[in-house]
């Protein structure tokens, strides 16, 4: 069978291509494996009608939803090679790690991001239960205990935007026999510098200092050396070193950092010329609808913007879903044209 459409990558982009391309009548086939980005999340957040909903119960319904259609089949697997061909009414083909191999005429890569953990001890082991990188998809449920920012490897000024963040999301600490002239002068957010900022390599640093303390902030600039998780409660132990080496442990509820990214699939990007941003850590779409340098070939998700949150995902997913329709009207008035 040769689809319209093949997608490499089911989450919330590539289901969404799926979507759109089932609303007209375009046959498709998703690909997709148990080894995604947010595998270890708990709750999806931030997307209308479905927030605080289980991601495997968001996928599922997802799916069902698909399957109405009854023109996109699901395979589960992880396409390891793709290429375009010179078959005249196939113009990609994608096979996976057992040698399967499925044929279309346009493809789309939704394969995300993968992130690339810092080299802490405990970050790993943390990550994501007590850090999050993503403060409209976690966070809220904690709001009310200590929390801090990590800055690692170090610090810079976008960490006291989200410092100002969290500053908000907290309630004000109010204890009953507290004057309430007291009870906005504790510090909600701490925010770990892991060594003294600093100050004379960027004027925008000693700012971003001072809004934290304008905000009544703990500002800890001690290196930071560990994570531990808390076996008995959420949080986890921040370990600092002191000047005179000993170390101590701060309780947080959690902590917000945000590790670098690359792309989840480099090879296919590779493989079929997708140009991909200065830096190498997103594809280039070209607006609206997701195309790419390569005809026939789209991007969506996570794979081509550093606005990682699902409905970004979806909203380029179903423009994904409009340029491949697009496409392939494209090559059916050639082939119309041709045989008339």
């Amino acid at each position: 069978m040769i689809y319209d459409c093949l997608i490499v990558g089911g989450g919330a982009a590539g289901l969404s291509v799926a979507l759109g391309l089932g609303r007209v009548n375009r046959s498709c086939v998703v690909f997709s494996h148990q080894n995604h980005r947010n595998k270890d999340a708990k709750h999806i957040h931030a997307v209308l009608s479905r927030d605080h909903i289980d991601p495997n119960s968001f996928y599922h319904l997802s799916r069902q939803q698909i399957a109405r259609y009854q023109n996109t089949n699901f395979v589960e697997a992880e396409i390891v090679d793709v290429a375009r061909t010179a078959e005249v009414l196939s113009n990609f083909v994608a096979r996976d790690a057992e040698g399967r191999s499925w044929q279309g005429r346009s493809i789309v890569l939704a394969t995300g991001v993968h992130d690339l953990l810092p080299d802490l001890e405990g970050y790993v082991e943390n990550w994501p239960a007590n850090i999050y990188q993503c403060l409209f998809c976690d966070g809220y449920e904690r709001r009310e205990l200590p929390k801090g920012v990590l800055c690692y490897p170090s610090f810079n000024p976008m960490m006291a935007k989200m410092a100002t963040m969290l500053h908000c999301m907290s309630p004000p600490r109010v204890e009953r026999d507290q004057p309430a002239t007291e009870r906005s002068s504790q510090p909600k957010v701490t925010v770990f510098t892991n060594g003294p900022p600093n100050v004379h390599c960027d004027p925008k640093i000693q700012k971003a200092l001072d809004t934290c303390a304008a905000h009544r902030m703990l500002i800890d600039t001690r290196p930071v050396v560990k994570l531990v998780a808390d076996t008995e409660k959420e949080g986890v132990y921040v370990h600092v070193r002191n000047e005179d080496g000993s170390q101590s442990a701060v309780h947080m509820a959690f902590l917000f950092h945000k590790p670098s990214t690359a792309p989840a699939a480099p090879r296919l990007l590779s493989q079929l010329g997708v140009e991909l941003s200065p830096t190498a850590t997103v594809a280039l779409a070209r607006p609206p609808f997701q195309s790419t340098n390569i005809p026939g070939v789209f991007v969506a998700g996570d794979t081509c913007t550093e606005m990682t949150h699902a409905t970004n995902a979806m909203y380029t997913g179903m423009m994904c879903a409009a340029g491949v329709t697009h496409y392939c009207n494209d090559l059916d008035d050639q082939t119309a044209l041709a045989s008339s």
